[in-house]
């Protein structure tokens, strides 16, 4: 731009210094970057735009809204982080996913906490069962010395650690149980049934049949005539 008289007026491209075509090729780069940002329906919205400065304030009307919008968003967000507490039986994780996404939409809306203010809003969220987990360690330690990241990562330990010693009492049991058992069982044995040798009665079955088979060889014997006592006998016919 340049003045002429008391108006200004636009450059024409003769006139351009270094520091004009400087702007341009940014400008330039700044529209090809949303463009290449954007999904198609957004491209559509800022197609008609000639400048990257217009592009954005479209943009940013459509995702964030109006200031009014903005302000009812960031009221909403706010009561959820006043209001955020962690749930029963809830994993470590879990929770501070929920609240990593509460912070995060915040500031996207330019609305920020402090550090310390993030650190004491979790460890008051905690149950007590993990509060007190907590507190013993940052006792020594102190509130703001301590990162959003941070509290994260020991609570994340002080809960594996958790389930180990859990894993470890389980464990404990079982053993205990199963000694138990077996100690049950060595001073009270159970009768075992008396098992018929299998030879045995293999020499039984063979006896039999050989019994059986005299018996019946003495029954087709024919007997001498003498030692008959029956004189009509029908052999001896």
């Amino acid at each position: 731009m340049k003045k002429v008289g008391e108006t200004t007026v636009p450059k024409t491209e003769d006139e351009f210094d270094a520091e004009d075509i400087k702007k341009v090729e940014n400008y330039a780069k700044a529209i090809n970057m949303l463009y290449y940002a954007v999904n198609p329906d957004d491209y559509r919205k800022i197609s008609c735009c000639t400048t990257a400065k217009e592009m954005w304030d479209k943009l940013e009307v459509t995702y964030e809204g109006t200031d009014q919008v903005r302000e009812a968003k960031i009221d909403f967000l706010t009561q959820e982080y006043e209001m955020f507490r962690m749930k029963e039986g809830e994993k470590i994780d879990d929770m501070f996913n929920r609240f990593s996404k509460i912070i995060n939409d915040l500031h996207a809306l330019k609305k920020t906490y402090a550090n310390k203010d993030l650190v004491r809003k979790i460890l008051r969220s905690l149950t007590p069962e993990w509060r007190s987990k907590a507190d013993a360690i940052y006792e020594s330690i102190g509130v703001s010395n301590v990162t959003i990241d941070g509290l994260r990562e020991d609570n994340t330990r002080l809960a594996r650690k958790a389930i180990c010693d859990d894993l470890v009492d389980s464990l404990e049991r079982m053993h205990i149980e199963d000694d138990e058992e077996d100690t049950l069982l060595y001073t009270n044995p159970q009768p075992q049934p008396e098992e018929t040798p299998q030879v045995m009665v293999e020499n039984e079955d063979h006896a039999d049949e050989e019994e059986h088979e005299e018996a019946e060889e003495q029954e087709e014997t024919e007997l001498p005539i003498a030692w008959r006592t029956h004189k009509n006998h029908p052999l001896d016919q």
